[in-house]
């Protein structure tokens, strides 16, 4: 009997795991032929990061570049198996925002275009940015209830396996519009509306009125609305980002679908209405533009506080700075309060500086139409030109504030 068990363990030995198979929580390394054990799941939500089934060299200090932390290593992860080296798993801090709820007749609203295009268009660091943009934002403002997206093209941070959504969740955060998107588009609309309180209910609408001359024809821009009750009381959110460049027309007909589309919700005049998003309109060089806007959607325009007046500002904002160093700038961001529906008794806006504690790398390749459509790190042998930045996008986010009677 002795004889057979060894001989078994030498057939075993020779054959490999390839030809006997791995007991139950390994897997078969095609390269070296024996089992390895599976990773256990993670303490908290992570991603694998490597350069699968090549050579993987990345590294625990990889998992700074994203404000994570390293976890464990390993040659297979969740994926396949690397030929060489191990992949890392990286995962949240373990620390999550103390987040404050407030009053239900209060209500505090960020708008955010966190600047998240393809990698197919662009390099600009939106990995390194986004996975930061949910820890900033409900650390600065724990007393949030909704923040309201827009240019999330690709899902945010790593968007297979640790995206926005998954993050904001983790914080506090679980409830989410869905993303804008419809067949003839060839794009998504990078449009959502993420809440701390339950959304009862959502819809969408896809503008008709669209400039064919520009990008944005390709993307599925619209509004994006949440019924959202926070105890007893309901609040009506919507998230737009309106034609960017283009006759003004555009614009103007987008804010009339925008009020359109809101009529067909038959809402209550008791309950509040608040718009926001980027209505690509400034505020200061096309007042009249706005002013027309503004009044089609039956809206008012809260007072800015603090020392900012410009949601996109070069000499403020060192993204911007990079993308367009040239441009005056423009206040295009917004959380308005309709002016018809329940009215807040206090209101106001302001743009925050969404930025990290220190600057950190990112690979920057804007608008040459990378030959490779993915993310690269910036100590990567392809990564032609390493920039270092501290802020989250090339908008600054706007908080509203509204407490009702």
């Amino acid at each position: 009997m002795l004889t057979v068990i060894v001989f078994v363990s030498i057939v075993v030995s020779i054959q490999g795991c390839q030809d006997s198979g791995c007991p139950n929580g390994q897997s078969c390394n095609p390269y070296t032929n024996q089992c390895v054990v599976d990773p256990p799941p993670p303490a908290r939500p992570a991603a694998w990061i490597g350069d699968e089934p090549d050579f993987c060299n990345r590294t625990p200090d990889d998992c700074k570049r994203f404000r994570l932390e390293y976890d464990i290593s390993h040659p297979k992860g969740d994926g396949e198996f690397c030929e060489n080296g191990t992949k890392i798993r990286c995962m949240l801090p373990d620390f999550k925002p103390q987040l404050i709820n407030t009053p239900e007749n209060e209500f505090r609203t960020i708008s955010y275009n966190i600047f998240e295009r393809s990698f197919q268009i662009t390099w600009d660091g939106q990995r390194e940015r986004s996975c930061r943009i949910p820890l900033w934002a409900l650390t600065e403002t724990p007393d949030l209830d909704v923040i309201s997206f827009q240019e999330v093209f690709m899902g945010g941070c790593f968007a297979e396996s640790l995206n926005i959504r998954q993050i904001l969740t983790y914080y506090g955060f679980p409830y989410f519009t869905d993303l804008l998107d419809i067949d003839d588009r060839p794009s998504n609309g990078g449009i959502f509306i993420a809440s701390k309180w339950p959304i009862v209910e959502q819809d969408m609408h896809i503008y008709n009125a669209s400039d064919e001359n520009t990008w944005d024809w390709f993307a599925a821009k619209g509004v994006s609305y949440a019924k959202i009750k926070k105890g007893n009381t309901f609040y009506h959110v919507t998230g737009t980002h309106m034609q960017a460049g283009g006759p003004d027309h555009y614009r103007l007909s987008q804010c009339e679908e925008t009020r359109d589309f809101l009529k067909t919700k038959n809402i209550d005049k008791s309950e509040a209405i608040i718009y926001t998003g980027d209505f690509n309109i400034d505020y200061w060089s096309s007042s009249q533009i706005m002013k027309t806007c503004i009044e089609t959607i039956d809206a008012d325009v809260p007072p800015l506080s603090g020392s900012l007046n410009l949601t996109g500002d070069p000499r403020t904002n060192d993204v911007q700075n990079l993308t367009n160093p040239n441009s005056g700038g423009g206040w295009v961001d917004y959380v308005l309060p309709s002016s018809v529906n329940r009215k807040p008794t206090n209101a106001s806006q302001i743009i925050l500086r969404g930025m990290d504690v220190e600057k950190f790398e990112v690979c920057w390749c804007a608008e040459c139409i990378p030959l490779d459509p993915d993310y690269i790190f910036p100590n990567d042998e392809d990564c032609e030109r390493v920039e270092r930045v501290r802020h989250l996008s090339d908008h600054h986010p706007i908080l509203g504030t509204f407490k009702y009677d």
